[in-house]
């Protein structure tokens, strides 16, 4: 417990300042079975923790119980509901629109494969202009995402925790600091990190503060998240 001390204060330091806005903490579902593969999951599911991830989303436990959400979202895909039930005995709401992307035929598939194929570095660049085959786009993505924010504002609910996944999440970030939307992909968020940001309760128009992001309650050594920033292994 102690070493979560001063990650505790900051929490509180930094919401203090923010009394009529909201608090968003946003977790991406601890390692996976997938993420040791490397491979690009998607929706695939049931995809487990693997153990070391479910010693690192009980580890997250200090984080939720100090952050105390009044409202908590999670993805319907069981690594993130695992992920939740293991970090917290929190009242969750399963929401499809924080679900993984659609990643349509490349979904299972190598993510150090799929790295060498030409589409690649269009995503990594360009990527609010792609849409995988047979899936999604990432614009669709951001949409839903768009929609999910715009409710959160109109909540009454001030602390809300979202459990999702590693594009999920960046475009969640990206879209709060109300970024250029490609540059989501310039966002690192590992499996098992949490993110905290503040919005200023300016109604749908708000622009959030980054308070922190993509901190790990115990270290990782995923090389395949660190490697490849597409997210959703």
């Amino acid at each position: 417990m102690p070493k979560y001390a001063s990650r505790m204060r900051t929490v509180k330091r930094v919401e203090a300042g923010k009394e009529n806005g909201k608090s968003i903490l946003i977790v991406r579902h601890a390692e996976s079975v997938a993420n040791v593969k490397g491979v690009l999951a998607g929706r695939i599911d049931p995809t487990p923790l693997t153990q070391k991830g479910r010693t690192a989303a009980e580890a997250l436990s200090p984080v939720v119980v100090a952050f105390k959400p009044e409202l908590t979202l999670v993805s319907p895909l069981l690594r993130c509901r695992e992920t939740i039930e293991l970090a917290a005995p929190v009242e969750a709401q399963v929401d499809e629109r924080v679900i993984e992307m659609d990643y349509g035929s490349w979904s299972g598939k190598s993510l150090r494969n799929l790295s060498r194929r030409p589409e690649w570095k269009r995503i990594q660049k360009d990527p609010g202009s792609f849409t995988f085959p047979k899936g999604e786009s990432f614009a669709s993505a951001a949409a839903r995402i768009s929609d999910l924010l715009g409710e959160i504002q109109d909540r009454k609910e001030k602390r809300c925790l979202i459990v999702s996944h590693g594009d999920i999440c960046r475009i969640l970030i990206n879209s709060l600091l109300d970024r250029p939307f490609n540059a989501f992909q310039k966002i690192l968020i590992e499996p098992g990190s949490h993110s905290l940001l503040l919005t200023d309760g300016n109604g749908r128009e708000q622009v959030a503060t980054l308070a922190y992001l993509n901190r790990l309650p115990v270290p990782t050594s995923s090389k395949v998240a660190k490697r490849f920033q597409l997210g959703g292994e």
